[in-house]
């Protein structure tokens, strides 16, 4: 699935963070965003994954423009971690589960473990909360998450340039 962005805009507090950007992401590339601190670097990726409306302008997943596809199809093919780890209450494992079930998917707990141990990830964590992990171990449980999936498009974003 090839992103296009057409003039897009995004406002942010009443000003504008991206102003009349046309763009194309390939699909299985490596694609990058780079800025400084305020530039409009995580209103894009919103804006790219349907967490956000653009202000104006159009983005075309695979020439379909964003406004004939709903929402939910759009985040389901793309996978995203932001700088601050987000998990749900309750377990390791609801927190893998929990958007799976909500896409309708079932992997494998096999699958769900080999994913684990490739970050880093010790099995036995799977009972654990998420309030008992450290931020790294929190960003990682994040990551594969996202990866469980197998989104066409991955953005991680950090922090910021200077």
């Amino acid at each position: 699935m090839e992103i296009k962005c057409d003039r897009l805009r995004i406002n942010y507090g009443g000003n504008a963070v991206i102003n009349e950007l046309s763009a194309a992401f390939p699909s299985r590339a490596v694609n990058i965003v780079i800025g400084s601190s305020g530039s409009g670097k995580s209103a894009l990726l919103r804006t790219i994954a349907a967490l956000n409306d653009p202000t104006d302008g159009t983005i075309y997943y695979d020439s379909k423009p964003h406004c004939e596809l709903q929402s939910r199809f759009i985040r389901s093919k793309i996978g995203m971690i932001f700088q601050r780890p987000t998990l749900f209450e309750g377990t390791v494992y609801n927190n893998l589960t929990f958007g799976l079930e909500q896409q309708n998917m079932r992997i494998d707990d096999k699958e769900i473990e080999l994913t684990l141990k490739r970050v880093g990830i010790p099995t036995s964590y799977l009972s654990k909360k998420g309030n008992e992990l450290s931020i790294g171990e929190q960003q990682r449980i994040c990551i594969v998450r996202s990866l469980l999936p197998r989104p066409i498009y991955f953005s991680l974003t950090n922090r910021p340039q200077p």
